[in-house]
Parts: C-alpha cells; sequence; structure tokens
C-alpha cells in the first residue's frame, strides 16, 4: 500500500495500474491523470480525498475492473473535457463518486452499458456529455445513461441481426443534442408510450447500422441545422427506394434552421411539421403510408410558413379508399423570405396498387419548369408566368383510373378573378394529349 501526503499536484501522465492499494491523505493535492493515451487497472484499489482524481487523457483505457473509493464525503474521480474514457467491458465501482463533464466521452462495451462500466455509489454528469456502445453483444444503454446527451455512437460489432443490439433504457424522452452515428449494430428506442427521440443534430446511418424507432417519434428539434445522412448506400433500385425511413417524424426547429436530406428519405406512418423547413432539393421525401391524411395517426399534420418540405414530395395513395392527401410544399428562395404553397389531393376514385403522386412547388425569377415533353403545349406567354410561380405535380406510378381534384392555395376576391396571397392572377391552359387532358396553372 502507498499514502500520498504532501501538498500539490501529483500527475500520472500513463495512468495508474498496480496491485497495492493507493490512497490520498488528507493533505495530498489533486491527483491528475494526463497524456495522449493512458491506463487504468490492477486489483489495488485508489482512495480518493476532497482534492480527487482528474482524468484529461484523449484516450484512458480501463485494462481491468478497479475499485474507486473516498475517504472523504466529496472524494471524485472526474472525466475532464474532451477526455475519453475507453472502459471495454470493465467495471469501475467503489464508494467515489464518477462526474462526466460536458464533452467528455464514454465508451462501453458492457452489456449494461453506462450502468455497467460506471458501478460507483454516484455517478454525476453534465448535459452534452458522449457515448459510444461498442461492445460485441447486446447491450442496453443502461439506467445510468443521461436522458439529455451529447453525441452517440452506435458500434456494435456482435452478430447482424441477433446479437448486436443496443437498446436505450429510458422510459422517457431521450434528448441528444449532438449527432446520433449509428455504424455498426442496431439501435432500438425503448418501446414505452412516450420514449420519444428528441435529435438536435446530423442522424448519421452506415449500411451496417440499423434503427428500429419501436413506433416512436423521432423529433428534429433544436438551434442547429440537421443532416440525415447514409454514407455509400447500396445502389437504387429505382427512384422510390429510400435509404432511410422513419414511422413517426416530427420537425420543430428553432426558426431558421432545416433538416436536408442528403439521402432519399422515407415516412412510413406519419410526418407532423411545426417549424423548420425539410431541405428536399438534392433527396426527395416520400410518404409511404397509403392511408389519407386523417389528422392524428396518418399521412401529414401541419404546414406553415416557417414548415415545409423544399423540394420533391411523394405520396403514396390508397389502392382501397379515397381521401385527401396534403402536400406541403413550398420553396426557401422565392422572394421575399421563402414561400409556402401547399397543394392537396382529394383522390375521388380508388387507385391502382402502388400509386404514387409527387408535387413540387417553384418560386421566384429563376424558376423554370422542370425538363420535360409536358412543357411541350405551353404557350409562350405561359411559360414566361412559370418562370416566375408555378406547381408541378405527376402522377408517377398507377394507371389513368385514378381520379381525383388537386387543390391549390388561391382565394377569390371577387369579380371572377382568383388571386394568391402575393396579388398574381391565377391563369391556366388546357389542351388534351391523347385520351388525358392535361392542364397548367400559373
Amino acid at each position: 500500500a502507498a499514502t500520498l501526503q504532501l501538498a500539490g499536484q501529483k500527475t500520472f501522465r500513463n495512468g495508474i495500474i498496480g496491485t497495492s492499494n493507493l490512497t490520498m491523505n488528507a493533505d495530498c493535492g489533486k491527483m491528475l491523470i494526463t497524456g495522449q493515451t493512458s491506463v487504468v487497472g490492477g486489483t489495488g484499489s485508489i482512495m480518493l480525498n476532497a482534492n480527487g482524481l482528474d482524468v484529461s487523457s484523449e484516450a484512458c483505457t480501463l485494462i481491468s475492473n478497479k475499485i474507486i473509493n473516498q475517504n472523504h464525503v466529496s472524494g471524485t474521480i472526474s472525466l475532464m473535457s474532451n477526455a475519453t474514457l475507453i472502459a471495454q467491458t470493465f467495471e469501475m465501482s467503489g464508494t467515489a463518486i464518477f462526474h462526466q463533464q460536458d464533452n467528455a466521452h464514454l465508451k462501453t462495451a458492457h452489456a449494461n452499458g453506462v450502468s455497467g462500466s460506471i458501478q460507483t455509489n454516484t455517478y454525476t454528469h453534465g448535459n452534452y456529455c458522449h457515448f459510444t456502445f461498442n461492445g460485441a453483444a447486446n447491450q442496453i444503454t443502461g439506467a445510468r445513461m443521461p436522458a439529455t446527451v451529447g453525441d452517440v455512437f452506435i458500434e456494435n460489432s456482435g452478430t447482424a441481426g441477433s446479437n448486436n443490439n443496443v437498446s436505450v433504457t429510458n422510459t422517457g424522452i431521450q434528448t441528444i443534442q449532438g449527432n446520433l452515428t449509428i455504424m455498426y449494430g442496431q439501435m432500438n428506442l425503448n418501446s414505452t408510450a412516450g420514449a420519444d427521440l428528441l435529435l438536435h443534430g446530423n442522424f448519421t446511418r452506415y449500411t451496417t447500422g440499423f434503427y428500429n424507432d419501436n413506433n416512436r417519434v423521432t423529433s428534429f428539434t433544436g438551434s442547429k441545422d440537421s443532416y440525415v445522412n447514409r454514407p455509400l448506400p447500396p445502389p437504387a433500385s429505382d427512384e422510390f427506394t429510400t435509404f432511410q425511413d422513419y414511422g413517426l417524424a416530427i420537425v420543430n426547429k428553432a426558426n431558421g434552421f432545416k433538416v436536408i436530406l442528403n439521402t432519399p428519405t422515407g415516412i412510413t406512418k406519419k410526418l407532423t411539421l411545426i417549424n423548420g423547413i425539410i431541405d428536399a432539393i438534392a433527396n426527395p421525401l416520400y410518404i409511404k403510408n397509403e392511408v389519407a391524411d386523417d389528422g392524428t395517426n396518418n399521412g401529414v399534420i401541419g404546414g406553415n410558413n416557417n414548415s415545409y418540405v423544399n423540394g420533391k414530395l411523394y405520396r403514396y395513395m390508397s389502392p382501397t379508399t379515397t381521401g385527401t392527401y396534403a402536400f406541403p410544399i413550398g420553396k426557401t428562395d422565392a422572394a421575399p423570405s421563402g414561400k409556402y404553397k401547399p397543394v392537396s389531393f382529394l383522390s375521388t376514385a380508388v387507385a391502382s396498387p402502388g400509386a404514387v403522386f409527387r408535387a413540387e412547388y417553384f418560386g421566384g425569377t429563376n424558376a423554370t419548369p422542370q425538363a420535360g415533353p409536358d412543357e411541350t403545349f405551353l404557350s409562350a406567354s405561359l411559360r414566361g408566368i412559370l418562370r416566375d410561380e408555378f406547381w408541378q405535380f405527376d402522377k408517377m406510378k398507377g394507371t389513368e383510373n385514378h381520379k381525383g381534384k388537386l387543390v391549390l392555395p388561391y382565394e377569390n376576391p371577387g369579380a371572377g378573378k382568383w388571386r394568391d396571397e402575393d396579388g398574381i392572377s391565377l391563369r391556366s391552359e388546357e389542351r388534351r394529349v391523347g385520351k388525358e387532358c392535361r392542364s397548367r396553372w400559373s
């Protein structure tokens, strides 16, 4: 056994290992573990006084179970900001306090996650701590996983599909203020009602990673843009292939912030738009639930001047029932500060199986129609109007048996003149092409 008695800091650049007990007496100054890499382990315990032990290494590895006790009520081991503790499957226990500062990173391969790696009597933490779950078998995040964290990395290397799950223990809202990255393994949200995910940063899922929302809500929130990423996806089989799907999704960003789709993204049940733009310019958004909007459980809810889809929006239609399908679309580059120009499609005849419709709004002086044969029947005067503002609404799948009404956001101020909120008159030109009658409105 060894006892540290003198005042002043004690620096251990490579860590602390040993079979003997190490004790700080009341006069001993703070102990520090520094250096780019370090280790902590051995069968001997560490006894902390009120000055405690600070770990500031970029990578401090726990190489065995370790007991950290205290001989003072506030004896604390602190994982400092920008430091990382690589706990592997080992456990840190004892009577000491373990404190994780904001931006400190805990990597755990323990089956019980944070609760398994940190078993000291008391665990305290900031609100922006980072966590990696890198086990080789199923893991839970653990009851000690904070409800509000910074970045989360899922890197479980167990057998795909059966023994590589990382399941959230928290039965309440889990807030990730940073980024969620799923590289290996499957992340499962808790299935308890209300155990939703609030994500402020980016959602990135690799081909070797999986995301199971367990019928809980994935909510994009916070005061930063969120990017939906799918690095190195497999080849798309057709234009209807999505590489990231969410069951229930909410967009409720602070003013001026977006959800940017870096991969084709699908919603399989319901999308709620409260605040924040979905940027679908490079990659479309697909509402894959065929059930018509019902205002509660299916389709699209919301949409306003501050929250809409900027780009292509696809909607799948029911082959058995009719109903209304909202397309909350707009353009952020339309003067003066973006325009919300939704349309709705009211199906009046049952769609053919697999019917899919696509809508996009174009606005601003630089707006031009999408290239294609449909533009060839327009007069020169109508093409000029189209360069200012227009909608493009297409049936992408299905037969001509699907019928319905397209509702545009125009009002009649009287005298038979229909105008939009900007005072622009509504004009139409219609031409019969084969058996179909095609209309263009502007």
